[in-house]
């Protein structure tokens, strides 16, 4: 039988550091995410003003960091990055930081499992440029709307089948039946080939 010694050496710094938070009201009201304050004590200095939250299988999410009296918070882009994954109260969030110009980001919802992750119809960054689009002579500024996961499931539902003019089996919500052909447009002009997925 072989001895098996183990050496387990303290305050070695992780090169990937990582912190949690739970999503708690004052979060979603601020639109701002505080970090801890001992990983800002501990890696505050690898932290630069701007930087992109990774998910997985999702690209990358700008955001810009905020930082005052030795505390920081994740804070533009942070309210859209909620939105998009409706984020909401009880969920926690687990940030890994890596080198100086990312976290990859898991999220759990209220249940304590990780959230089954949307697939983007289109890139974060792109939809950050605003675009006038005229439907029904109403204009729509684009890129300042990122479609949330639950807007999703409502584009793909059957009772959303109707047509573009609002006629077929149910004419639908508006603001959805709206969002949908703003999409629509958005992505035909981008060279999309007019196609949009909606998961």
């Amino acid at each position: 039988m072989t001895n098996v010694s183990y050496s387990w050496k303290r305050y070695e710094p992780l090169e990937s550091p990582h912190f949690f938070k739970i999503i708690l009201s004052d979060t979603l009201q601020s639109g701002k995410l505080i970090i801890p304050k001992r990983f800002v004590a501990k890696y505050g200095n690898r932290l630069p003003n701007q930087l992109l939250l990774k998910v997985a299988g999702d690209g990358n999410w700008p955001v810009e960091l905020e930082k005052c009296d030795g505390r920081v918070w994740i804070c533009k882009g942070w309210r859209n990055f909620m939105d998009y994954y409706s984020i909401d109260h009880g969920h926690l969030i687990v940030f890994r930081l890596e080198g100086a110009s990312f976290f990859h980001v898991l999220i759990f919802d209220k249940s304590a499992t990780e959230i089954e992750y949307p697939q983007k119809p289109v890139a974060p960054e792109k939809l950050l440029d605003p675009e006038v689009v005229e439907i029904d002579d109403v204009s729509t500024e684009l890129g300042e709307h990122i479609i949330s996961p639950r807007e999703r499931r409502e584009l793909k539902s059957p009772l959303w089948s109707a047509s573009p003019e609002g006629k077929g089996s149910h004419s639908g919500d508006r603001r959805t039946l709206k969002l949908k052909k703003n999409m629509r447009a958005y992505c035909s002009s981008r060279d999309y080939g007019g196609m949009i997925y909606f998961p």
